[in-house]
């Protein structure tokens, strides 16, 4: 079976899972071929396991001091190239078309009348979901982006909806070394430096701060780190709290180690804002409008730490797939669930 896999670059959290994916589909199905398109980011090695990574421009939102910029996005599109990437896709050779939030694929699929699986965070606004923010251009943009035929939703918690439990891929949980005063900050759409500067003054806490701007440096207790996935991920399994804009997967990381989580959603961005909804509904984390040093302070001297035991989404979700995509969402959701645990 030789496999198409749509990623929306965009965000690390659509990347994750997609590297948790192929893998898994390496793993169990050594004879698929997989190929990953990937929009929407400048071109870069990425330790995706496919046969071919296949480069385009796509889609992306223009983001300024933690807010989407609607205006600047819509100057920035093209929609031009979009269309010539999505008419000049080679679809007929694949037996399989899934897509991560990603256009090209899945309006490539739709032009030609060809069933496409969407599977991730986005999908699950399809359903009834705690749903935040947003004007109806906005959400009707979010269903029109990449629409599929099968639509496999992920999200914390299932809301009575036949949509399934994150995919998470954290491999060294059970190896954690817990360093109690460590804190991971990851704010890549925030403006860093007066944020950096206010953090010195908790002088009682180590803070790791990734972000596209930095590169490696330490200053006193600021530790300013360039984004990578090795060290990041290194670095989140030994701190005990993170700092982040309320994007999927990382969350979803997050309550798998049990590390509390202080969060600011995106401005002007519906599916931060309903994370931020769905988080604070649930009492999975810390959610604030904006960041404020004190709050920060405040908040590293309680201790709400919560534990969400989510099972291998990706092995049942790949067999799923490789057999056909037949079995109801329902059956596969239900038995899912069935192995998840919250501990508070």
């Amino acid at each position: 079976m030789k496999i198409l896999y749509g990623v929306q670059g965009t965000g690390n959290g659509h990347l994750t899972r997609a590297i948790a994916m192929t893998e898994t589909i390496e793993t169990l199905f050594p004879k698929c071929e997989v190929d990953a398109l990937i929009s929407g980011r400048l071109e870069e090695k990425l330790p995706i396991k496919a046969k071919e990574i296949i480069w385009r421009e796509g889609a992306t939102f223009v983001i300024k001091n933690g807010g989407v910029q609607l205006v600047k996005t819509l100057f920035n599109f093209n929609p031009s190239q979009l269309i010539r990437d999505i008419r000049q896709l080679k679809i007929s050779d694949y037996d399989l078309l899934v897509t991560d939030y990603e256009p090209i694929t899945a309006w490539a699929a739709r032009i030609n009348k060809k069933e496409s699986i969407g599977i991730g965070h986005q999908y699950a606004f399809y359903y009834d979901i705690p749903i935040q923010g947003g004007k109806p251009l906005s959400k009707n943009i979010m269903k029109l982006f990449a629409p599929v035929t099968k639509k496999v939703g992920l999200h914390w918690h299932h809301f009575n909806q036949p949509i399934l439990p994150p995919i998470v891929d954290v491999d060294q949980a059970s190896e954690r070394k817990i360093q109690n005063n460590k804190v991971i900050v990851y704010l890549p759409f925030e403006e860093p430096e007066n944020l950096t500067r206010g953090l010195q003054k908790i002088s009682d806490h180590e803070f790791y701060v990734y972000h596209p701007k930095f590169e490696n440096s330490n200053e006193g207790n600021i530790h300013k780190r360039k984004i990578s996935r090795t060290t990041f991920k290194d670095d989140l399994i030994t701190s005990n709290v993170a700092i982040c804009n309320t994007g999927f997967e990382l969350i979803s990381e997050c309550l798998t180690l049990g590390i509390r989580v202080f969060t600011k959603p995106l401005g002007n961005q519906i599916e931060q804002q309903s994370n931020g909804a769905a988080l604070s509904k649930l009492g999975y984390a810390t959610v604030v409008k904006k960041l404020s040093i004190e709050d920060i302070r405040s908040w590293l001297k309680q201790d709400d730490s919560i534990k969400v035991t989510y099972p291998n989404t990706q092995d049942s979700l790949v067999r799923w797939l490789l057999a056909g995509a037949t079995q109801p969402l329902e059956e596969l959701a239900n038995d899912l669930w069935a192995d998840v645990g919250v501990y508070r």
